[in-house]
């Protein structure tokens, strides 16, 4: 069985455009997005993330659409080494216990993914309300 012990997820350069925000509300759609981005496991927008898991067993990266950077494994000289990790119907299979360190590219690809209606609507939604809460009233 697997066990994610670390995820570190870089910023992106910029978020997905949202139209129809008021100007206060379209000072706040970035933080709108790392709020709705909390919740998903999609990314819009490539950025880079680090994970550190034990094995052995199948291991599903928790973000999609993901690509595989490099693959190491903590060796008894303590230090990272290069590693193959086998693939799996759903992600990887890690051969022994590890750690194992992905680097990995998240929301990026060919094509893009594009947002769904709903998750925009979402982001519009938040930046207004935490717009309208943040005026006196």
């Amino acid at each position: 069985m697997t066990r994610l012990l670390s995820e570190i997820e870089e910023q992106p350069d910029s978020y997905p455009e949202v139209t129809g925000l008021s100007s206060a509300a379209e000072a706040l759609a970035e933080v709108a997005w790392e709020r709705i981005e909390a919740y998903t496991r999609c990314r819009f927008t490539p950025r880079r993330v680090l994970w550190i898991v034990e094995g052995p067993g199948a291991w599903v990266p928790p973000l999609e659409p993901a690509e595989m950077d490099e693959t190491e494994e903590w060796s008894r000289a303590g230090q990272w080494d290069e590693a193959e990790a086998v693939g799996a119907p759903l992600g990887v299979f890690l051969r022994s216990t590890g750690p194992w360190r992905f680097t990995a590219t998240v929301g990026g690809g060919s094509p893009a993914p594009s947002v769904p209606v709903a998750v925009l609507e979402a982001v519009r939604r938040l930046a207004e309300y935490m717009a309208a809460e943040g005026k006196p009233g």
